[in-house]
């Protein structure tokens, strides 16, 4: 009779350590999926943020420069008036 609860004991232990195991396996997994989504989003991110920014000095440049021009025609003109 003891034998059998030592067994029982024992089969509970091992199915214990089946359910534990696997759950590990799964957290681990789960965080390295997650480590490489989370990264891919985070470059994707910074990339975007980038780009907007290049294309945003892009566009101020671009303006300044048409001031300038604007108000280099505006002093050949008047210039020429006189």
């Amino acid at each position: 009779m003891i034998r059998k609860i030592s067994v029982r004991g024992s089969m509970r232990n091992k199915i214990l350590l089946i359910c534990i195991f696997c759950t590990l396996i799964a957290l681990a997994l789960q965080t390295v999926l997650l480590l490489n989504v989370s990264s891919n989003m985070v470059y994707e991110q910074a990339r975007d943020i980038a780009y907007n920014s290049l294309d945003n000095m892009q566009n101020e440049l671009g303006s300044y420069m048409e001031g300038i021009e604007n108000n280099m025609v505006n002093n050949f003109q008047l210039l020429g008036r006189k």
